[in-house]
């Protein structure tokens, strides 16, 4: 557009500083590679909204495809939003990515875009660097790869999170990134989904539920006019199998030219079960090898079932839906981090696990209690105290609900934690020896032997979260807490093995993991030995004549000692903890005969 006349130019002037998609499609142009050149920038109604929501919104949050184009749209709003800023009251644009040359590359786009301009935009360059630009009218544009430090002494009018999903850092970094634009400054998070995520998951979480204060803007690729030219909405459960059916066997009812219903109508249709379907978006599946969990990452959106949890999202959804429960309640005497849901059953078997952390501020200890015949959590703590204040801890609640305990030994907090136990008392019967087990299930340790699990030997570590894997995602174990399934949400896999994300933990899954460890192994092994002893006295009374009454003698008085009393109902740990007097008599091993009454 060539403009002249100075008063046409004001006008202009005026237009494109108030109207950013006006200035895009006016001015822009960008890379077509179907075309292999550059075509004018021409916006979709759903870029238009999305740079509507970026004018409205300080905080946004963009949901996205993969090959949306919503790098190039935010960069073309950036563009607009600095070059015609005033100069007395200029735009500081921060880049962050989770590399450097990410946020290189996306200030490349915003200057690139830039110098598209007319001549009468009156913007020039002042100072440019691969990672610091300075317009003529002060504005200011950044890119800096994601770190605490790398926010301090800069404060951004727009904040630009380019693939948040992928950032690390966690709270820790996002805290820093509020304070960065803490007088008024806005902030973009754009992204496709990577799983349960600290910064992008919980942003979107929040906005769902109303707790934050960002808006979203969901784009569908069968929203984009580039990908749904021959739209279908095919009737089908399962996408993927379709793609991979032959021509002939695909016999679903079809929709054609579903390109033309209102976007009201193809909700509806996707809540009757029907997918939609173009050349596009089965190209793009094939091209990922019809990987399910990329495929709803990178072209569906879905958090749920993608990412690099260990334990996929739809899972944990599942358990908070259907298990995560609030505490009975909190024991007042730990600062309210022993959380109960259940009080010890009579009958029931229960196992304990303890993670012990060295009680700094880095650190905490987490401890997780079992029931093996209902398969649920029923006890855990969490919070930050020293070995020997853990081990008072176990002792506690060990002795209540009568739990085969074990420990992380991998490194010196645990062997202090269990260093302690022995000196006050604890019951030897009830701790658990990796080694029990192994070759002999009525293995014996000797007076040196250190209790607990070594996650150095053996591919502990491996197996531990092979059976947390296995009893969460597919055995029906019960999860209550949903600090636990906080850090699950951040488990993930990092270079191929199971890790919490930077500035998480895993202490409460470590404590969760070596409890399904061990009654998958010794507590399993031993409930075999179980039944073998019930044979034997089986047929010890048949074929040796022993008396009924003897036997039942034997059964009422070699048996575990019980701290909870027969039809007795405890409502408090305090009242339970009275009645412990008499497990310090149980003989070695005697948890494991629970249930021996009712037979």
């Amino acid at each position: 557009m060539s403009i002249t006349d100075k008063r046409q130019l004001l006008i202009e002037y005026a237009k494109c500083a108030s109207n950013p998609s006006y200035t895009i499609e006016s001015y822009f142009e960008t890379f077509d590679k179907t075309q292999e050149g550059f075509v004018p920038f021409k916006l979709f109604d759903k870029q238009k909204l999305l740079i509507s929501n970026y004018e409205e919104n300080r905080f946004n949050l963009v949901l996205k495809y993969r090959q949306a184009g919503i790098s190039t749209v935010t960069a073309a709003y950036a563009a607009v939003k600095t070059a015609f800023a005033l100069s007395d009251n200029p735009e500081r644009v921060l880049i962050l990515a989770n590399k450097q040359e990410t946020a290189v590359e996306f200030l490349n786009k915003i200057t690139g875009f830039i110098k598209q301009l007319p001549d009468w935009a009156a913007i020039s360059f002042d100072k440019s660097s691969q990672k610091h630009v300075r317009l003529s009218n002060g504005s200011e544009l950044k890119a800096v790869a994601t770190s605490t430090d790398a926010l301090r002494g800069y404060t951004p009018t727009i904040m630009i999170l380019d693939e948040a999903a992928f950032i690390e850092g966690g709270q820790a970094l996002w805290s820093a990134c509020l304070a960065a634009i803490g007088t008024g400054g806005k902030a973009f998070l754009i992204s496709t989904p990577n799983g349960l995520d600290e910064i992008y998951y919980e942003a979107y979480e929040g906005a769902i539920s109303n707790t934050n204060k960002f808006k979203i803007t969901h784009l569908r690729w069968w929203q984009d006019p580039r990908f749904n030219k021959d739209l279908r909405m095919i009737k089908t459960n399962d996408m993927i199998t379709w793609i991979e059916k032959p021509e002939n066997e695909k016999i679903e009812p079809i929709i054609e030219g579903a390109n033309t219903l209102h976007f009201d109508a193809i909700m509806k249709l996707i809540d009757e079960g029907y997918r939609p379907h173009s050349t596009w978006y089965e190209n793009m599946c094939r091209d990922m090898n019809l990987n399910r969990r990329m495929i709803n990452q990178e072209l569906e959106c879905a958090f749920i079932g993608s990412g690099d949890n260990v334990i996929e999202g739809e899972v944990l959804r599942k358990q908070e839906t259907d298990n995560v429960q609030q505490p009975a309640f909190k024991a007042t005497e730990w600062d309210n981090n022993v959380w109960v849901w259940q009080l010890p059953q009579k009958g029931h078997r229960y196992i304990l696990a303890l993670d012990v952390s060295r009680g700094d501020s880095e650190d905490a200890t987490g401890m997780c209690i079992i029931d093996y015949d209902t398969f649920e959590q029923v006890l855990e703590y969490h919070g930050k105290v020293q070995p020997d204040i853990a081990a008072q801890l176990v002792d506690q609640y060990g002795r209540m609900y009568n739990a085969l305990s074990t420990f992380d030994i991998t490194g010196g907090m645990g062997i202090a934690a269990t260093s302690k136990l022995k000196e006050i008392g604890y019951p030897k019967n009830l701790l658990h020896y990796d080694n029990v087990g192994e070759s002999n299930i009525f293995w014996m340790p000797p007076p040196d032997a250190i209790p607990g699990i070594n996650f150095a030997s053996k591919n502990r570590r491996g197996q531990i979260i092979a059976a947390l894997e296995e009893a969460v995602a597919r055995g029906g174990f019960k999860i209550r807490s949903e600090r636990l399934v906080a850090e699950l949400k951040k488990f993930i896999y990092k270079n191929g093995r199971p890790d919490h994300m930077k500035g998480s933990h895993d202490d409460l899954i470590m404590a969760l993991g070596m409890c399904l460890f061990v009654a998958n192994t010794s507590f399993k092994k031993l409930q075999e030995s179980d039944n073998m002893t019930k044979a034997m006295l089986d047929s010890w009374k048949v074929n040796n004549h022993v008396p009924e009454n003897k036997t039942q003698y034997l059964l009422d008085n070699d048996t575990i000692s019980s701290s909870v009393t027969p039809n007795k109902t405890y409502n408090n740990p305090k009242e339970l903890l009275s009645n412990n007097n008499n497990l310090q008599n149980t003989r070695d091993f005697s948890w494991l005969f629970g249930n021996i009454n009712k037979r």
